[in-house]
């Protein structure tokens, strides 16, 4: 009894959702609708008879023309009509397509067989160097040093803190500004 009144509690509660949420009901009577249609659709209709197979020989001169064996449907895997055709193919396909034809992929001479290819060891890079680099493409124009310090760099009005090309300003001086990329100061001077 109480996995009935369960069953009723779960009901009614669907029930009240339903009257409460008017959209929600809405698509769900549709999409039941829809459901219904497609069951009874898919049961009245009659089940297809069985296909049934012809068979095709076709002339030997015309297969070897083509290169391709096109599949032939028949009832019976053995058929008669099967290996005819087959014969008149005047071939076997005897190629791996799995098998690697070394002639086109030579062996490396340099890795034995087995061994795991040595990579050579690239010269140290110095962030540094790299970061001072990249600073010479930043062009101090000019500096306005008052209460808040601005500089004119690459044509861009900036103030302390801004940043430009991954460089962050940290200091504007009369004829100087201080950048900072990395924990790599750059100084950038004015040009006469």
């Amino acid at each position: 009894m109480p996995a009935n009144n369960m069953q009723i509690g779960v009901w009614s509660r669907f029930v009240l959702e339903l009257k409460h949420e008017r959209k929600k009901a809405a698509v769900l009577s549709v999409l039941t609708v829809v459901a219904i249609i497609c069951v009874v659709r898919l049961l009245s209709q009659n089940k297809p008879a069985a296909a049934q197979a012809s068979t095709i020989a076709a002339p030997a001169k015309t297969v070897a023309a083509a290169h391709t064996l096109t599949p032939i449907a028949s009832a019976e895997k053995n058929s008669p009509a099967l290996r005819e055709y087959l014969s008149q193919a005047g071939r076997k396909i005897t190629r791996d397509i799995f098998a690697a034809n070394l002639e086109l992929f030579p062996p490396d001479p340099q890795m034995a067989v087995g061994e795991a290819p040595v990579e050579k060891p690239q010269p140290a890079v110095n962030v540094e160097q790299v970061i001072r680099a990249q600073a010479q493409s930043l062009t101090l124009q000019s500096t306005m040093a008052s209460s808040t310090p601005t500089a004119i760099i690459n044509g861009k009005v900036l103030g302390v803190g801004d940043w430009i090309s991954g460089f962050q300003i940290v200091e504007i001086t009369a004829r100087s500004c201080k950048v900072m990329q990395n924990n790599v100061v750059v100084v950038l001077e004015m040009k006469d």
